[in-house]
């Protein structure tokens, strides 16, 4: 089935934008363009991108913008779930312990969100753990954590599979993951017949996928149920992509030529 696309904001759709774009940079009159194919005025766009160069999630050179900031980060993350880089897994699990004390609430919460980031999952308050199957280089790459988190190697005392049942609803995202590939190949219909008026709901399929890649644990194929639909997620996302992708440069070109001849 088709998912509906759902009413974005104009800071949605040039996030998401720049965000499947690489590199991530765009002129402002390209961003202005494909956002009134979601019905969002030209005036509406513009002062959208003008505030996230103000918080600094955007960086505008000469009219072109680019992602900067958290927005930036969360590419890379995008990124890296789009295609994990995993490694065999030997029963080791990684984990997290909170010991910093009297944190506010910003830094808390900044806390859960790196935890989060990096794949881990909350057993209880303060102590987080995941497989440990996944590039330990990536630590390094966004942690911001420091002396307010220990961290140790440890190999639970329990059946690892319904530890991790325990720690994520693997049900709940695979079901989610049956769905959104249907969703794909549904759409990818109106994708190969070039038609801008898939434009929206591609754009809105692409980025509830993306959503759901950095959702996946990414656990090692031990401890997944069987037929555990990621992969093939995966691997329908990429052919979708390429499709939308084609669309959205013949849309951009389209707007150029008609901005020459104006």
């Amino acid at each position: 089935m088709t998912e509906p696309a759902r009413a974005l904001s104009a800071r949605s759709i040039i996030a998401s934008t720049l965000l499947g774009t690489h590199p991530p940079a765009m002129p402002g009159r390209l961003l202005v363009a494909l956002a009134g194919r979601f019905g969002v005025a030209e005036g509406t766009a513009r002062v959208a991108m003008s505030r996230m160069v103000e918080r600094g999630e955007l960086h505008n050179d000469g009219g072109t913008y680019s992602l900067a900031g958290h927005l930036l980060q969360r590419q890379q993350r995008q990124d890296r779930a789009r295609a994990p880089r995993t490694r065999s897994w030997d029963g080791d699990w990684e984990q997290a312990v909170v010991v910093g004390s009297g944190a506010s609430g910003a830094r808390r919460q900044e806390r859960r969100s790196a935890l989060v980031g990096l794949k881990l999952a909350e057993l209880r308050e303060g102590v987080w753990l995941r497989p440990a199957n996944l590039d330990p280089a990536r630590l390094g790459d966004e942690l911001s954590l420091g002396a307010d988190v220990l961290w140790a190697t440890t190999r639970p005392r329990t059946d690892p599979a319904r530890l991790a049942a325990e720690l994520w609803d693997l049900d709940a995202w695979a079901h989610r993951a049956r769905d959104l590939t249907d969703a794909i190949g549904a759409t990818s219909q109106g994708l190969d017949a070039d038609d801008d008026d898939m434009l929206a709901p591609g754009f809105d399929l692409s980025a509830a996928v993306l959503r759901h890649f950095v959702a996946d644990p990414e656990l090692p194929e031990q401890l997944t149920p069987p037929d555990w639909p990621a992969a093939g997620l995966r691997q329908a996302y990429e052919e979708f992509d390429l499709a939308y992708r084609r669309l959205l440069r013949r849309f951009f070109r389209a707007e150029q030529d008609r901005a020459r001849s104006a």
